[in-house]
């Protein structure tokens, strides 16, 4: 991925974030996620939770817009909240 120097772009090689796409999360990591999101700028006054996870994905992950949090978004929200 390129990197402009505007905004922030997460480093995960393609292969990886294939490997954990549709992979399922347990609450645990779902509630991870959402702390990872909240840390990156993601409003915490959004009522529906799969807007939320939509407007992630659109932004990180356009391949697959499913609203469904799996392990490569999981990886990609741990990525850029560091």
């Amino acid at each position: 991925m390129a990197k402009f120097g505007i905004g922030k772009w997460h480093s995960i090689s393609n292969k990886t974030l294939k490997e954990n796409r549709e992979k399922k999360i347990n609450i645990k990591e779902e509630k991870i996620f959402f702390k990872n999101l909240f840390k990156i700028g993601y409003s915490e006054k959004v009522l529906n939770k799969k807007t939320l996870v939509r407007a992630f994905q659109r932004k990180f992950r356009q391949d697959l817009i499913s609203g469904k949090i799996d392990q490569e978004c999981l990886l990609v929200s741990k990525n850029l909240a560091k």
